[in-house]
């Protein structure tokens, strides 16, 4: 009777996407191999088990596979007679000076994107509302990643290589190389450069005045530590910056397998 939400996409990424399948959130999620689109039969498979008459979102992180296989999926779904929307969500901001055919990639801000769309659904609000609300989310939202070591895929070789002490701004959680690599810094000074990225009116521009939700994401790698100092790094530029935080999640949502991130 309520609008279903479904997402995916490769293997690796746990506990996204199946963990966040429950009410409020998902109605079910697909997985492919690891770092590997799921088929668009599977995704078809998906939406036609969860579809009711008030119809189905689907929401999938910008990257060429899955947009292809879910994008296939959707119009197949439509041809079979489901109310269905696609959503692309591409919150990275930190390939701006890069010419990139496919846009940002989408990374753990779709997690959010879930949430709000998620709670939408669930107060009985009809597919277009949904859809529209999931879209303003994914126009308001902007992710920054470093990492200081990378993963290393199942019985393969590291995904990149990263000498000691050094760092790499803009990675991605394909195990994609990023866009910056640099002399490891302090939490603040890191923070600092994180926050420059999303300050940046190309992308999300965040700026003095504003309100956010914030998510501090480990990519799988990081010790709980190293977690609680960032974050407090967050909190101290968001008040220095005269950014209100209304809402701060810190855990692990959105791995890259074993990434130190």
């Amino acid at each position: 009777s309520k609008v279903s939400l479904i997402c995916g996409g490769g293997s690796g990424y746990e506990p996204a996407h199946g963990g966040y399948v429950g009410v409020g959130m998902l109605s079910g999620a697909v997985a492919g191999g690891v770092f590997a689109s799921p088929s668009s039969s599977l995704v078809l498979e998906l939406i036609l088990e969860v579809t009711g008459e008030a119809g189905c979102l689907v929401i999938v992180k910008n990257y060429t596979g899955d947009c292809m296989n879910f994008g296939i999926a959707v119009e197949k779904a439509k041809k079979l007679g489901r109310k269905v929307q696609l959503v692309i969500c591409a919150d990275d901001t930190t390939l701006l000076d890069h010419d990139t055919l496919s846009g940002a990639r989408g990374l753990c801000g779709v997690l959010l994107v879930q949430k709000i769309a998620g709670a939408f659904a669930a107060q009985g609000n009809s597919l277009e509302a949904v859809t529209h609300i999931a879209r303003m989310v994914c126009q308001s939202v902007g992710t920054a990643g470093v990492a200081v070591s990378p993963c290393v895929p199942p019985g393969r070789e590291p995904s990149f290589t990263l000498p000691p002490a050094t760092m790499e701004f803009g990675i991605g959680i394909h195990g994609e190389p990023g866009a910056l690599r640099c002399a490891s810094v302090d939490c603040k000074s890191t923070v600092d450069k994180l926050f420059s990225y999303l300050c940046d009116a190309r992308g999300l521009g965040l700026r003095e005045g504003d309100d956010v939700a914030v998510m501090v994401n480990n990519l799988g790698g990081t010790a709980e530590l190293e977690m609680g100092v960032v974050a407090g790094e967050v909190l101290k530029w968001l008040e220095l910056n005269h950014v209100t935080c209304h809402m701060m999640y810190t855990g692990t949502f959105m791995t890259s397998l074993g990434m130190h991130g």
